[in-house]
Order: structure tokens, then sequence, then C-alpha cells
């Protein structure tokens, strides 16, 4: 059943792990060193997949938003661009992906409205954006406190990312 459950998750955002942009996320740290800019992704995609299911939302458009929630360009960890990075990284994401995807109207507002209540005047629209808010904010702190290893040694979302 474990392993049914990732590879449809995976036939759904197969289109999305294929283009350069996204693979490139790889290749960036995120919250924490060893954590890069695509496994958070992943993780954020995945959890808010699971929860989608549950709940019987479309899990689908949840799972694809929460992928490309930090398709942005920039590192920011550097100084030059630490200044309106909470506010202005989902709207950034949101023009990367529309440029490279077709996206539906949950997966615009999960990608522009992930980091409410930080950004209050971005309210997710949707359940499924709120449960990509929410998952973001949980997947961030397990990497930031290490928790995400606990959770690697038991299960690999996507090897080789």
């Amino acid at each position: 059943m474990k392993q049914a459950n990732y590879d449809l998750f995976f036939s759904y955002i197969e289109d999305l792990l294929a283009d350069d942009t996204v693979r490139a996320m790889r290749d960036i740290r995120q919250h924490a060193d060893s954590v890069t800019r695509l496994s958070h992704s992943l993780f954020v995609a995945y959890l808010s997949y699971r929860i989608c299911r549950f709940f019987d939302l479309r899990s689908v458009e949840a799972a694809r938003g929460a992928l490309l929630h930090d398709l942005f360009n920039y590192d920011q960890h550097e100084p030059e661009n630490h200044k309106g990075h909470l506010r202005r990284h989902p709207f950034v994401a949101l023009n990367n992906a529309s440029a490279r995807f077709a996206l539906s109207p949950v997966e615009r507002d999960a990608i522009a409205h992930h980091m409410w209540p930080l950004n209050i005047s971005a309210r997710p629209n949707s359940k499924e954006a709120a449960i990509v808010c929410i998952s973001d904010k949980l997947c961030s702190i397990a990497e930031v406190s290490r928790l995400y290893l606990l959770l690697r040694m038991n299960r690999k979302l996507a090897p080789g990312f």
C-alpha cells in the first residue's frame, strides 16, 4: 500500500520533475544545509497530497502546487536577497511556474499564498492551498529542527533528488 501511494503521487508530478528548472532546485539549499529546495518541495507536496486525499480534496492539484511553491531562482541566504524575501518569493515562484506550466486556480492559490500568516495579506482561498500552507510550515519546522533525519531513515520520497 505504501509503495502504491508513492507511485501514484509521483505519477501526478512526473512532468514537473522532468522540467530543468524544477530539477535545478536540487542544487539549492533550503532551510537546513542538508535539505535542498527540491527535497523540501517534495516533502511539502507529499504531505499535502496525503492530507488532501484523506479529506477527499483535490490532492493532485495540492501536490502540484506544493511542488512548485518555492520555484524561485535566487538564494534566499544571500544578504542581498533577505529583504522582502518572505513576502516576495511566493509571487516570484508563481510567475516562474506560470511561465512553464498551465496552472489550475488551486495550484496558483497554493503557490501564491503559502506564506500566510507571515504574509497576512496573502490568505489561502481554497482548502487545498491552506493545507499546502500548513504542510510547508510543518516541513520547515522538521527540517530546521532536523526531525527530517528521522523520517529519512525510514523512507526516501525521491531517490536521486
